[in-house]
């Protein structure tokens, strides 16, 4: 059996809705989840969910999170977590500087490690030094437009581009095809939130 760790969001609706198309896809691989932020709302189909419980508490205690709380999270997570394999390929989606610290333990978990971009990570980052040093150890950088590739593109160099598997994967679409969609037809706010999967944003209670 295949298997696959999403480290990202899963409170987002794009990577809610890729877990599922996966599933779909192929019924067979297992898809687990390293959630950045803690869950909320119905579980999404993985197999197995994780959060950076360490990294949590920083984050409620703080305000932001910690490139330390996080990496000792992700020791943490390294030892204890259920079901202890190697996976075939880990995705890391939204490329942020907490990554790169605890880049080995990734690599130590899984056969093949992508990064997949979502556009603001890489055109408004911060730590362009840093950025570089986690795209050029992956094996696999996703892209979704022509102007992303050209953006990683000049970031490691064309050398080390080529030691790379380059995807080219429009992501989140089906989101904005349902954006288009709402656009056009008069909905609730709860028929929104359930159309992008926010549904449980309605039993919030706003503080």
């Amino acid at each position: 059996m295949k298997s696959k760790l999403i480290i990202g969001n899963l409170n987002s609706p794009h990577v809610r809705s890729l877990v599922e198309n996966l599933r779909e896809n192929d019924p067979t691989l297992r898809v687990d989840c390293l959630s950045t932020s803690y869950p909320r709302g119905s579980e999404a189909k993985v197999e197995n969910l994780y959060y950076n419980l360490i990294s949590y508490i920083w984050v409620k205690l703080f305000g932001r999170p910690s490139r330390v709380a996080w990496y000792l999270g992700i020791l943490f997570w390294g030892v204890f977590r259920r079901n202890r394999i190697v996976y075939d390929s880990i995705q890391i989606h939204y490329i942020d500087s907490l990554h790169l610290m605890p880049f080995h333990l990734y690599k130590r978990n899984s056969r093949k490690v992508v990064a997949v971009t979502w556009g603001s990570d890489i055109f408004r980052s911060l730590h362009v030094d840093v950025l570089k040093e986690i795209l050029s150890q992956c094996d696999g950088i996703n892209v979704s437009t022509p102007e992303m590739s050209a953006t990683v593109s000049a970031l490691l160099g064309k050398e080390l581009m080529q030691t790379k598997e380059i995807f080219t994967c429009k992501f989140g679409l089906a989101n904005l095809s349902i954006l288009r969609d709402i656009d056009t037809s008069n909905v609730s706010r709860a028929e929104l939130l359930d159309s992008l999967g926010l549904s449980f944003i309605n039993s919030q209670s706003v503080v």
